[in-house]
């Protein structure tokens, strides 16, 4: 291959990736919707410790992650029906984040249950899997709060599996209003202010 081929596979390359993220059109909702979910479902938990309600962390997440699920599935058909062109990026972010969804609710009602890691330690380690698809979405769409997010997610796991107790569940719901609800109202309000008029 010649310099001059591999410049132009370059060229086209960087083409492919731009017209993808001028047309990905991801609006955040799901960050949005999944955010709220959890950081309710963070709090409830906390109350049901403290208050000892003695309601099972199963059948409460069972029911918080089967809505979220639900509403993903529902959407994803919905909205990428709606959509005439799809993208290389749109695709990625879609497979990043379902990946990163199976992954995390093993780790919960999978792993957790057979006895392979500590309660404890579910949300540390979800924590750390949703930096990962915060990152990897950070590269396809070049938002530095969701470059932020990562970070904070990584940091944020680190410090709460240091200093596991109650109050856990509190500052998990308050990762969720930083690093994920108001990541996806930026999301919104870039997709109304320039991704609603290129093309779908």
């Amino acid at each position: 291959m010649t310099e001059n081929e591999a410049q132009q596979e370059l060229a086209f390359i960087k083409k492919v990736m731009e017209d993808s993220r001028r047309i990905i059109a991801y609006d955040g909702k799901d960050f949005t919707f999944w955010g709220i979910l959890v950081t309710v479902g963070m709090v409830l938990m906390y109350v049901n410790i403290v208050f000892q309600f003695h309601i099972s962390s199963m059948v409460l997440w069972g029911s918080f992650i089967g809505t979220g699920w639900i509403f993903s599935i529902v959407r994803g058909f919905t909205h990428h029906r709606k959509q005439r062109v799809k993208t290389f990026a749109s695709s990625v972010i879609s497979s990043v984040w379902l990946s990163c969804g199976i992954v995390m609710t093993l780790i919960g009602f999978v792993l957790n249950p057979v006895g392979a890691i500590k309660g404890w330690a579910i949300l540390p380690l979800i924590a750390l899997v949703l930096g990962i698809g915060y990152f990897i979405t950070s590269v396809i769409i070049p938002t530095r709060w969701i470059r932020y997010s990562a970070f904070g997610w990584w940091i944020g796991g680190i410090l709460i599996a240091a200093y596991p107790g109650q109050y856990m569940s509190l500052a998990f719901a308050g990762m969720m209003i930083c690093f994920q609800i108001i990541p996806g109202i930026i999301l919104q309000r870039q997709y109304r202010n320039q991704f609603a008029e290129a093309p779908l």
